[in-house]
């Protein structure tokens, strides 16, 4: 991996991210036993490959307390509550009751071009 491609993954990675769950119309979901989670570099393996580099966070679960929605995908945002990275789901998720169960790998992807 090149210096300018590992200095960004860097930044990035250090930067106060937060994982946050997509509902309808990309806004945060609002079920109970949700809330967001925080993703520090610890918690992320970079891989590298022919032409990006991947960087893979570690799962991560949610068991919901109650509600019902209909989960699209997630994003992530920095410290400065910008959104970096977002992602749909193929199939969206269907939260009916409580102790539904949610868990995913995310992973945010940087060109090398």
């Amino acid at each position: 991996m090149n210096q300018m491609i590992q200095k960004t993954v860097d930044s990035v990675l250090n930067s106060g991210l937060t994982l946050h769950l997509m509902g309808v119309g990309k806004s945060e979901v609002k079920l109970s036993g949700y809330s967001y989670i925080s993703l520090p570099k610890t918690k992320w393996n970079v891989l590298s490959e022919e032409d990006e580099v991947i960087a893979l966070s570690d799962w991560i679960e949610w068991e919901f307390g109650g509600g019902k929605e209909t989960i699209h995908g997630f994003y992530i945002k920095d410290k400065s509550k910008d959104v970096i990275w977002e992602e749909k789901f193929n199939e969206p998720v269907e939260v009916l009751r409580k102790g539904d169960k949610l868990r995913i790998r995310p992973k945010i992807t940087f060109g090398e071009e």
